[in-house]
């Protein structure tokens, strides 16, 4: 996955509060090895590790699935292709509280739908 923070491609790693929501429900990220948790990737990188899906926190400020598909080189990202990319209510999932659980059930029910049907 890549956690979409902000436009300006900051991301969640996996040691971050966020990354460990996404640690729980066993889904990769690209952003793992990061030295911070909250790391701000370039669109080469994002576009190299090829996530198949791209969560969006960023909502509020602008960004939406068809911004992120008129990105320049982004289209050959499987998320894109595979019309994989949501938007997620940053007030579930940008604060570590008992809100946590919304967001991951948010989560699961959109990594693993199959589960949820």
């Amino acid at each position: 996955i890549f956690h979409e923070v902000d436009a300006t491609l900051y991301t969640a790693a996996p040691d971050s509060f966020v990354g460990g929501l996404y640690k729980i429900l066993k889904a990769q990220n690209i952003a793992a090895g990061a030295d911070q948790p909250f790391p701000q990737l370039t669109q080469e990188v994002i576009i190299e590790r090829d996530p198949e899906v791209i969560i969006l926190a960023d909502g509020g400020y602008g960004e939406s699935p068809d911004t992120v598909r008129a990105r320049a080189g982004w289209g050959n990202i499987s998320a894109v292709g595979n019309d994989r990319i949501v938007v997620i209510d940053p007030d579930i999932v940008s604060r570590p509280g008992p809100r946590c659980v919304d967001a991951l059930e948010a989560l699961a029910a959109y990594l693993y739908p199959e589960r949820f049907e």
